[in-house]
């Protein structure tokens, strides 16, 4: 999507390597019916690795998403932060 490419550029251009305030980007919403595969896990890994912005991803919100979404949070987004996360517990290895 056009636009998520958009809000990274303006979040690189007022980041913390560019001297503005930023310091990462969110992405939240119903991951029931967003596929983080499709452009996200390539933009995020450009903006943790390339720009140094931290990443943060709702994931594990939704019951029927289950743990293997705060994996993909993790592993495929890059992040640094869970929001929620409530899945988490049917996951050992994620605690």
């Amino acid at each position: 999507d056009h636009r998520a490419q958009q809000l990274m550029d303006l979040a690189v251009r007022y980041g913390t390597q560019n001297g503005g305030d930023v310091v990462g980007i969110d992405l939240a919403g119903n991951e029931a019916v967003t596929n983080s595969k499709d452009g996200w896990h390539a933009l995020f890994k450009t903006a943790k690795h390339k720009h140094r912005l931290n990443i943060t991803v709702h994931a594990g919100e939704v019951p029927q998403c289950g743990p293997h979404s705060v994996w993909d949070a993790l592993d495929g987004l890059h992040a640094s932060r869970i929001g929620h996360g409530y899945a988490c517990v049917r996951d050992e290895a994620l605690m």
